[in-house]
This record gives structure tokens, sequence and C-alpha cells, in this order.
């Protein structure tokens, strides 16, 4: 979606609606809409190559029916991924995303903006030259697949309280910060 396109915006001191949550903004259908076709047509259009490129010229001639498969394989899939996206309805395979009313999502200017580089020990950028960590860093410790036997309990309605994690990554045997 590209944010320029927004029109006026409802509140010019900050450019963008603010959602019910931190760091979410509102869109309006109209948005919403352009945005959904964007995201279908390109899809429809990826998928329809990418039978075009399995299936030889040849074969669309003879089996004049696979013409009708891939079509009807690309409009499904990409409505089943519009409707993810719109009304988090994977199962739907038809034209919901057509009318998807207001909703709240992350901005991409959100993420190219706000997400700022966070320090972990005092370095920001990996140290092999890759992308830095974005957000907040917490160390992971991750165990050894093993097999075990683990008791089955019933849900309990009470706060278990907090736990810590503590451990380190290393990238081909060096200590890689920031993981």
């Amino acid at each position: 979606m590209v944010l320029e396109d927004r029109g006026d915006p409802e509140n010019p001191v900050t450019g963008l609606e603010y959602g019910a949550k931190d760091g979410f903004y509102r869109y309006h259908e109209p948005e919403r809409q352009k945005a959904a076709k964007g995201l279908v047509s390109k899809l429809e259009a990826k998928i329809g190559a990418r039978f075009d490129d399995k299936i030889p010229y040849a074969a669309y001639h003879y089996l004049p029916q696979l013409i009708a498969y891939r079509n009807i394989t690309a409009e499904r899939v990409a409505n089943q991924t519009a409707n993810a996206f719109a009304f988090d309805a994977c199962e739907s395979l038809d034209e919901r995303w057509t009318k998807p009313g207001e909703g709240e999502s992350a901005s991409p200017d959100d993420v190219v903006n706000f997400w700022d580089l966070k320090p972990h020990q005092g370095t920001i950028a990996h140290p092999e030259g890759g992308l830095a960590v974005y957000g907040e860093t917490l160390p992971l410790r991750l165990a050894p697949p093993s097999w075990g036997r683990v008791p089955l309990f019933r849900k309990q309605h009470v706060d278990p309280g907090r736990g810590h994690v503590h451990g380190r990554a290393f990238v081909s045997g060096a200590k890689t910060p920031g993981v």
C-alpha cells in the first residue's frame, strides 16, 4: 500500500489515524480495497506465469481445459491470500476481500520509520555485516532435541508467574550479539 495515495489525512498532525493498539493505524475501506486489488492482480499474474513456465504452449492447444485449471487455481489462491489479510479467513476461496470494511494494521511507515535499531552490548550492526536486529532483543536458549515423557495437566486458571531464559548464540563458532 502506498501511503501517499491516502489523500487528506484525518489527523493532519500525525498524517495517520492511530488504531486501538500501539503501532497500529486505521485504514478505511477504499484504501484496503485498493491494496487488496493490487495484491490479487499480482498474485494471479505470478501464479498464471508459473503455470506457463511448467506447461508448454502445445499442451494448452491440445488440452484447452488446462487454461481453465490455470485460471481457476490462480483466482482461488489469490482470493484465499487476500481473504487471509482482510479477514483472517484463510479457508475462504471467494471474493469476500472486495468488501473488507475498515481495519487496523501496522503501517509500512511504522516499520520503516519507527523500528529503530536497538544496540545490544554496544553493537548495532551484525558482526558479519548482515542485518541488525530490530526491536527489543532478548537472549534465547535452545535445548538440543530429545525424546521425553511430558505429563499432561488440566488447564489451570492461575498465573504461573514469570520465568527467565538465558543463553548465547554462535555463528561459525563466534559469539553473536543481538540474537
